[in-house]
């Protein structure tokens, strides 16, 4: 993908970042398991912790929660965006 930034991308600020543009900044694999135990923790809905119960939702099956998608959006900002990060040293791992 083509960009064209005019800082490079260890001196950018959020108004770099052009409204409407999309930015692909990687992917975060993320299993059943990891769905399941995210939603027991912190979501106990029926979609996203019991496969079974899932089917009979609006959904037809589980799927993650919104809050474990803004955790792992977070996950990708704090790698990939914020400038913080950059500045710390934070390596995300």
């Amino acid at each position: 993908m083509e960009n064209n930034f005019k800082n490079a991308p260890d001196n950018r600020y959020f108004e770099d970042y052009i409204p409407g543009e999309v930015y692909e900044f990687g992917a975060i694999p993320v299993d059943e398991e990891e769905v399941i135990e995210f939603g027991k923790r912190y979501v106990p809905l029926s979609y996203h912790v019991d496969k079974e119960a899932a089917k009979a939702s609006i959904y037809g099956g589980l799927i993650a929660s919104g809050w474990h998608t803004a955790a792992l959006m977070m996950r990708i900002y704090s790698e990939k965006l914020s400038f913080e990060s950059r500045q710390s040293g934070f390596s995300g791992r």
